[in-house]
């Protein structure tokens, strides 16, 4: 789990359905947003201004990126 000014981001782990989520760091009502889902073993995490980074196995191993 990785949090920037104004969210929280998190992967959840699974052999073929992993997935990156989100949620504003005030709340977000039980109802966080899947950016990503299908991923394999899902897991570090990481945010810069622009993106959110992560680990995932689906591919070997591999860094993916994505705009926040």
């Amino acid at each position: 789990m990785t949090i920037d000014a104004t969210t929280v981001y998190w992967t959840v782990q699974g052999a073929s359905n992993g997935m990156l989520m989100k949620c504003a760091s005030a709340g977000c009502a039980s109802s966080p947003t899947t950016l990503v889902s299908g991923q394999s073993y899902a897991g570090a995490i990481a945010v810069d201004a622009t993106s959110v980074y992560w680990g995932s196995d689906i591919h070997g191993g591999t860094i993916a990126k994505m705009p926040k």
